[in-house]
């Protein structure tokens, strides 16, 4: 891709990202906490941001890793290295969607994806991309807890541990008829 082309933001990781080689379809795993969107709360701090995780299919270097940083410092990728020499961990990653300038980033049956990190850049191609966001703290947090009152607990439980006792059901419930 050209220095001329467009660029958009997949997702942002804050903090230190797992990152997993793995054989099949699926050959690239980044996992980590979502970098933390809208503004600060009223103590000044951003909420957490949500795990989540990026699946690349049939991921390989594009272009060889540049590294972010000077050839002499530890930990950056040697020119052509592949996808073989990426560390377990990375920190601080953005992906980003490229394509040329004035381009469709639809028509092109192929990704071309810059992986930014603290330690490297690295510019992959893939034939897919999948973001998975795990929403439970959203989800849960849009529905209001259940206030119940300590009497009606109590009930409950009175009436729960009542007929865990043998014999407690038919004595609390209706008459049976027999025939």
């Amino acid at each position: 891709m050209s220095a001329a082309g467009a660029q958009r933001l997949l997702i942002g990781f804050d903090g230190a990202v797992e990152c997993r080689l793995e054989g099949g379809p699926i050959n690239l795993i980044l996992r980590g906490l979502e970098r933390a969107a809208g503004p600060a709360s009223r103590t000044g701090l951003k909420a957490p941001g949500t795990a989540a995780e990026a699946l690349f299919a049939a991921a390989t270097p594009a272009i060889s890793a540049t590294p972010a940083a000077t050839a002499t410092d530890a930990g950056a990728l040697a020119p052509h290295a592949g996808l073989a020499a990426l560390p377990a961990r990375l920190h601080e990653v953005e992906l980003y969607e490229l394509w040329a300038a004035g381009g469709d980033p639809d028509a092109d049956p192929g990704r071309h994806i810059l992986l930014c990190a603290r330690e490297l850049r690295l510019n992959l191609e893939c034939r897919g991309l999948q973001l998975h966001r795990h929403v439970g703290r959203v989800f849960f947090g849009a529905v209001p807890p259940a206030r119940v009152s300590w009497q009606r607990r109590l009930g409950w439980g009175l009436l729960l541990g009542a007929l865990r006792l043998p014999g407690a059901g038919a004595l609390l419930g209706p008459p049976r008829d027999e025939q």
